[in-house]
């Protein structure tokens, strides 16, 4: 249990060196961490979206291509035998927090079904109108759903609602990730996320491409 608090501190340590893009990412399965324990995990992915400047009467304007890189660090602790909470916190700028319940299975079944609830900021999100940085408040609304044949992987999907808010607009998003998973006790994430808007207006689709190491998160 020292070792795993020694680990977190670290990586707290991290996570206020870093500056604070969205992560659109789980690196999880349905499954949660075993009560009381502490999984910890970094990845990265590549991201793609676009940025569309309309007037005021909605004709389409400048388009700009977004994306890039992310680096991320993660952890997860078991609050319960079926509930587990977690935060992250990435390059080039976002943080979070996110908690789930397991109601169909457990840590040996095959199928395991969670629902979920975050929060996210982000204070590096580019607003071309204005030249300038803009502040991102986040609400995620996820759905794991992961079938595991073998001990060592599984197959994971994660449908998902996010909710925006810049400034004084909103943005709601629709879409979700597929991955796998591959390890027993630690594992590598290898996933995709795709998410639609409820307005093309200002942005396009969103589609990011992770990698993952987690070290006790299932």
């Amino acid at each position: 249990m020292t070792h795993h608090l020694r680990n977190l501190g670290l990586l707290i340590f991290l996570f206020l060196l870093l500056q604070s893009c969205i992560s659109n990412r789980a690196f999880q399965t349905a499954r949660t961490v075993p009560k009381h324990e502490i999984g910890l995990g970094f990845g990265t992915g590549t991201q793609t979206s676009k940025y569309i400047s309309s007037f005021s009467d909605g004709t389409p304007g400048d388009t700009s291509e977004l994306g890039g890189f992310t680096a991320e660090i993660f952890a997860r602790y078991g609050l319960g035998e079926r509930m587990d909470a977690g935060f992250y916190a990435s390059l080039p700028g976002s943080l979070g927090l996110d908690a789930k319940y397991q109601w169909i299975g457990d840590a040996e079944s095959k199928l395991a079904v969670s629902s979920g609830l975050g929060f996210g900021y982000n204070n590096s999100e580019y607003d071309s109108r204005n030249l300038e940085s803009i502040s991102v408040l986040e609400l995620i609304v996820p759905m794991y759903i992961s079938y595991h044949p073998l001990p060592n992987w599984g197959i994971y999907a994660s449908p998902r609602f996010k909710y925006h808010v810049y400034g004084l607009d909103n943005l709601s998003y629709f879409g979700g990730i597929a991955g796998l998973r591959f390890g027993q006790k630690n594992g590598l994430f290898i996933e995709y996320c795709y998410l639609e808007p409820s307005s093309d207006r200002v942005y396009s689709n969103q589609a990011q491409l992770n990698i993952g190491l987690g070290i006790g998160i299932p």
